[in-house]
């Protein structure tokens, strides 16, 4: 997980696919989806 936040960090755009909401929280912005579409774009 360190890797993936290192290089967020530096710049580079991340596609994290995850059912656990910790993880997801742990990131500056997420995408939810419910039944293919767009439920909610946070940013942290």
């Amino acid at each position: 997980m360190a890797l993936l936040h290192q290089l967020a960090s530096d710049g580079a755009t991340l596609v994290l696919i995850t059912h656990n909401p910790t993880i997801a929280a742990t990131f500056p912005r997420r995408i939810e989806m419910g039944d293919g579409e767009v439920v909610a774009d946070t940013r942290s």
